[in-house]
């Protein structure tokens, strides 16, 4: 069996999704501030979750990225959870592995958290109009 191991990425797979979903989240402009909760402020809102798949994938001579994630999304004050999901997405490396991957597994995670990043703002905007947690 062929694989990346984590060693030849910049970072780990759970920093890279983490790191890119806190920057989707920023871009969407709705929050009034998105951190890693890691030794950090405490937050109204936790956004956590788990990297299931982040791999290269060959079918018929294609190669293919890809990445799952489950999620959830939870009210810190109360812990209630708002939302849990999990996403997959795949994207058709356009050369051979690795570069082909490369390429396909940032474009791949971009559609996927930019999803999750909608929805996490849907969740949190309908959880606020209940009055539950000020923005």
């Amino acid at each position: 069996m062929d694989f990346y191991p984590y060693e030849r990425w910049g970072a780990r797979p759970d920093e890279i999704v983490t790191d890119r979903m806190i920057d989707h989240l920023t871009a969407l402009g709705r929050f009034q501030e998105v951190v890693r909760t890691v030794g950090g402020p405490k937050a109204d809102i936790l956004v956590r979750g788990r990297v299931k798949r982040f791999e290269e994938v060959e079918r018929g001579g294609a190669f293919f990225a890809v990445v799952q994630i489950e999620y959830s999304v939870l009210d810190r004050r109360s812990g209630q959870v708002l939302y849990q999901g999990r996403l997959t997405g795949e994207e058709k490396a356009a050369s051979k592995p690795p570069k082909g991957f490369v390429n396909a597994m940032a474009e791949s995670l971009k559609k996927l958290l930019g999803k999750a990043a909608i929805q996490t703002a849907r969740v949190v905007a309908g959880h606020l109009q209940q009055g539950s947690v000020r923005p």
